[in-house]
């Protein structure tokens, strides 16, 4: 406790002093251990009790006292106030901590076992023997209830881990389970895109084929095969004279050595039938031939035989 600290606390606990003997009487506190009726003890000395006070304390206490130099180290104690329970219980926080700092400051060697006793007595503390005997009897008279706390604590951890086993198996199989129906289900894709696979073979197969047989003409089928151009297998090879409706949609033609159309090898050129009838590709043309005569009449606008 500094010298501000104690000046307050002196002021707060004993009064106020006069100003002029304010810091003498704060410089004439202390703390004084009696170890008997009579003489006691303090940071500075030897301290006698003041033959006014005689009766006032007893062995053992604890006063601060406003001390007189007698002789060097040696004084005498008036006592002002007695350091006990009532006293401690009565400070306010700052006080008792003021009151604590300055005891254990100037009067440890004394304080300490007054204080270990005093707590004792006063507050019923037992020691760290007695402390440890109460543990261990409560440890014995609990030891059983623990045991079995213990033990219904462990049934029920085990019956977690088993209920946990039991859903870690389930989950494994359901796994298990569902991977093979994945790999079913993936084989049959499988084998599903490979009858696909071979059925757009089979479809461009028959496609393939269509297109050709369409593209092949029956036998004597007149073709328009060209901008000028009519093809037949039965036709004769030779020159053929030629007419042409009057509307363009119909041709005569017929064999005549004076003629100017030549047919060779089932295939004949008419020369201008393209701007009298647009070549849009090759296409079969209706026809009719006059058997007595050998007279073809074609229609150039139709197909298939007239």
């Amino acid at each position: 406790m500094d010298q501000f600290q104690f000046r307050e606390f002196v002021s707060s606990t004993f009064g106020h002093p006069s100003l002029q003997d304010y810091d003498d009487f704060c410089r004439r506190m202390a703390p004084v251990k009696f170890t008997t009726d009579t003489t006691g003890t303090c940071k500075v000395g030897t301290v006698i009790l003041h033959s006014d006070c005689k009766g006032t304390v007893s062995a053992g206490d604890v006063w601060f006292c406003e001390l007189s130099a007698m002789a060097s180290r040696k004084y005498i104690g008036k006592p002002i106030q007695k350091v006990d329970a009532e006293f401690m219980t009565g400070l306010s926080k700052d006080q008792m901590q003021s009151v604590a700092e300055a005891l254990w400051n100037q009067s440890k060697d004394a304080v300490v076992p007054y204080l270990e006793s005093w707590f004792k007595d006063e507050k019923g503390l037992i020691s760290e023997e007695e402390h440890r005997a109460d543990l261990d009897a409560l440890k014995e008279m609990y030891s059983t209830e623990i045991a079995e706390l213990e033990g219904e604590h462990n049934a029920e951890l085990s019956g977690k881990d088993e209920e946990l086993a039991s859903l870690r198996r389930e989950y494994e199989e359901r796994i298990s389970s569902m991977a093979a129906e994945m790999d079913a289900a993936m084989r049959t894709i499988d084998r599903l895109n490979n009858e696909i696979v071979t059925l757009r073979r089979e479809r461009d197969a028959v496609r393939s084929a269509t297109d050709l047989v369409r593209a092949v003409p029956p036998p004597d089928t007149m073709m328009r095969t060209g901008e000028d151009t009519l093809s037949m297998s039965s036709l004769a090879d030779g020159t053929y004279t030629v007419t042409v409706s009057a509307d363009g949609r119909r041709i005569r033609m017929w064999p005549d050595p004076k003629g100017r159309a030549v047919c060779e090898s089932g295939s004949m050129t008419l020369r201008g039938l393209g701007a009298i009838s647009p070549f849009d590709g090759v296409v079969a043309l209706r026809y009719a031939l006059d058997g007595s005569t050998g007279v073809y009449s074609v229609d150039l606008c139709g197909s298939g035989s007239a």
